[in-house]
């Protein structure tokens, strides 16, 4: 149910807020970070959440040609970005990836409206912060207020190590 209402508050918030309001039809082009089994964000989830939050609105397509996997590669992701923000079909992006979220959120000046919901650790990422958002136009992104960077500390503290190495999958 928490995962239902984040992606709605989420996607729901930003279409509203960065959309061109005046288009009735809305194109979402998609960046995942690489092909994957297994999701952090269902993208049938995020579609259905949109769909249904949005559609006395806009009519919200999410064409498979518009989903774009940057083959678990900087290049890759910077690649589908690229093609994604300069598509004139594509209305808004969203980064489905950790790797996505955090390269989008590099970038200086977005030509349209992009959605980063997999933000780790804003502070550690050295993400844009003014006021409560991104402060940066045509950016949204989602970020805990519990940060990796406060966990680690509080592991040091209570361990002392000197090197620690971090193996996820």
């Amino acid at each position: 149910m928490l995962f239902r209402i984040l992606a709605t508050t989420i996607t729901g918030f930003a279409l509203l807020a960065s959309a061109n309001l005046q288009a009735r039809e809305v194109t979402v082009g998609v960046v995942l970070d690489g092909p994957s089994q297994r999701q952090m964000l269902p993208l049938d989830v995020i579609e259905q959440e949109v769909t249904q939050l949005m559609q006395r609105e806009f009519a919200v397509n999410f064409p498979p040609t518009k989903m774009l996997d940057g083959g678990w590669t900087i290049d890759g992701i910077r690649r589908a970005v690229r093609t994604l923000l300069a598509d004139p079909a594509v209305d808004i992006v969203i980064t489905n990836g950790l790797l996505a979220s955090h390269e989008v959120s590099r970038i200086e000046r977005l030509p349209k409206p992009v959605i980063a919901p997999i933000v780790a650790d804003p502070v550690l990422q050295r993400l844009p912060e003014r006021d409560g958002s991104s402060g940066r136009r045509n950016l949204v992104y989602l970020a805990d207020d519990h940060t990796i960077g406060a966990d680690l500390d509080l592991f040091h503290d209570m361990l002392g190590f000197r090197h620690l190495a971090i193996l996820i999958d």
